[in-house]
């Protein structure tokens, strides 16, 4: 059975992150759109680092 993840310290929309084979996160910023932005970039990121 899965947990649900913890609550927020933050207030506002947020994305659970579920990676495969990794743990899961949570990302919470004033909007749900800023944090896909900004996983996004950190995912153009990494691809570019490989």
């Amino acid at each position: 059975m899965r947990s649900a993840p913890p609550p927020s310290a933050f207030p506002g929309e947020g994305l659970l992150v579920e990676r495969t084979g990794e743990r899961s996160i949570v990302v919470t910023v004033a909007d749900a759109g800023t944090a896909a932005a900004l996983l996004n970039t950190l995912a153009d990121r990494h691809r570019r680092t490989l």
